[in-house]
């Protein structure tokens, strides 16, 4: 494990992450990374990505500090299961929903297996590849439409219409539950761009504005609601977090 962590200048090439493919056999679907030829030229940036035969590898300073396998582990446990409960209005899941801080993608998949069209909304490169990771390579069966962009961004294309659901996550990042292992926090707050956590103000300029059904909202359990709307409110609980179910109805959100 990794007891520090280090952020450099020679992470990015080219704007991308450094990736090389073991088997030289590369993913149907495009992925934000910079492709090299051989491992030893990989290698040379403290920070890479190692497609294996049949796992996809974050290597820090030389080290395997996450996998796929790890991080999808909990999805094929159903660890995810109560966000079924907590999009359901009305004892009925949505046709469609955005999932507007996307991360890694577990919660996205657990409503695509439930049979909801999912739109996957992430700014970061490193959640984004590893979640089009786990849809080729282990959720095959499963469509998720990702766009790796800012919500906003994606949202102003949805200006002239109303959205029938969002879902958002606002501090998904600074979860322990995001970010199990001790090295993968430690380079979480060594250099936070890796992974573009969402804050509460950006997110609440991004939706607000908007005509939207049903918005649900993932807060810590005594928070406050971060909008004003006056519509009717569903609450769901669990251990440490509170779902806020706005019932819009196709209202503006302010």
């Amino acid at each position: 494990m990794v007891d520090s962590v280090s952020a450099s200048s020679e992470l990015i090439f080219n704007g991308h992450w450094v990736a090389f493919s073991k088997s030289n056999t590369l993913p149907k679907e495009p992925w934000p990374v910079q492709w090299v030829e051989t491992y030893d030229e990989c290698a040379r940036h403290p920070y890479h990505l190692l497609l294996d035969d049949d796992n996809l590898l974050l290597i820090v300073h030389g080290q395997c500090v996450y996998s796929a396998k790890e991080c999808y582990q909990t999805v094929l446990q159903d660890q995810h299961g109560f966000i079924r409960t907590a999009v359901k209005r009305k004892n009925k899941y949505p046709t469609e929903l955005i999932d507007g801080t996307a991360g890694w993608g577990r919660e996205a998949l657990t409503l695509a297996l439930a049979g909801i069209k999912i739109f996957a909304i992430e700014r970061a490169e490193l959640p984004v590849i590893f979640l089009k990771y786990a849809l080729e390579f282990i959720f095959p069966q499963t469509f998720i439409e990702v766009h790796h962009q800012p919500l906003d961004e994606y949202l102003q294309k949805q200006s002239h219409q109303i959205i029938e659901y969002i879902y958002c996550d606002p501090l998904f990042f600074e979860s322990k539950r995001s970010l199990s292992k001790k090295s993968m926090q430690l380079l979480y707050h060594e250099d936070r761009r890796l992974f573009g956590g969402q804050q509460d103000d950006s997110l609440l300029k991004a939706l607000k504005g908007h005509h939207i059904q049903s918005l649900l909202i993932k807060q810590p359990k005594n928070a406050p609601r971060l909008f004003n709307n006056n519509c009717v409110i569903i609450e769901r609980y669990q251990k440490t977090c509170r779902y806020d179910l706005y019932c819009l109805n196709g209202a503006q959100l302010y």
